[in-house]
């Protein structure tokens, strides 16, 4: 089993080939990005249909701190 953490669509690309590496492989995914933006969630839905499961983090807009994540 094998985690991919994404941040941006760059890293999602990168991420891909990745998987093509390790054909016999299972990958799981996370994506930290803003739903508010389409170009984010094109590439997590296109890395999540690639991997066995995954989710996508979004921060939530708070003052209580920047740890603060939303599970979506």
């Amino acid at each position: 089993m094998n985690l991919l953490f994404c941040a941006t669509p760059l890293q999602a690309l990168i991420a891909e080939r990745i998987m093509t590496q390790y054909p016999g492989e299972t990958f799981y995914c996370i994506f930290r990005g803003s739903k508010t933006q389409p170009k984010q969630v094109y590439y997590y839905e296109r890395l999540r249909q690639k991997c066995q499961g995954g989710c996508f983090i979004e921060p939530i807009p708070s003052n209580s701190g920047p740890r603060d994540f939303l599970w979506v």
